[in-house]
């Protein structure tokens, strides 16, 4: 394999084609990038977007903006695109995968939560196991209060607060 090869090796995929600018002698380079691929210009490069191809990707002019930088910046520039879109795809990649596994994680732990309320709920009204102690019956069956009095049930008011006594003098 040539050198040139070996150079464009790493650029490949992305790589459309070369040309020689006559007017200025340099090259530019156009290749092919996902849509939502980041590039930016430096001092050294300039980029030009030729055509954006909807849900496809987009064809890139990539070329030197003096005659003093020469092809091989231009390529090095490319396989650093390259480089670090496809690092940020794969910290995108796995992002979404943890954000998944949290997502199935609070779903389990919505679903535990409804099944325990579901169930608090059963046993609180007598669905379940354990319930409600059945109500105190008050009246007799003619409708009047208890023969012995009140004696045996509990007061349903609170007691009234006594102060401490009074110190006599």
């Amino acid at each position: 394999m040539g050198i040139l090869n070996e150079a464009l090796k790493p650029i490949d995929g992305f790589l459309i084609k070369i040309e020689r600018d006559t007017k200025n002698g340099w090259y530019f380079f156009e290749v092919g990038f996902p849509e939502n691929w980041f590039h930016k210009e430096n001092e050294y490069i300039t980029t030009e977007v030729l055509k954006t191809i909807e849900g496809k990707g987009k064809i890139i002019k990539i070329a030197p903006k003096s005659r003093d930088i020469d092809s091989d910046y231009v390529i090095e520039y490319i396989k650093k695109v390259v480089e670090v879109n496809k690092s940020v795809s794969e910290r995108e990649k796995m992002f979404k995968d943890e954000m998944e596994s949290f997502k199935l994680s609070f779903q389990d732990k919505i679903s535990d939560f409804e099944t325990q309320m579901e169930s608090f709920k059963d046993k609180a009204f007598g669905l379940g196991e354990e319930s409600l102690d059945d109500p105190v019956d008050d009246k007799d069956k003619d409708g009047d209060k208890d023969k012995d009095g009140d004696k045996d049930k509990e007061p349903t008011s609170v007691p009234k607060k006594r102060g401490r006594p009074k110190k006599i003098e």
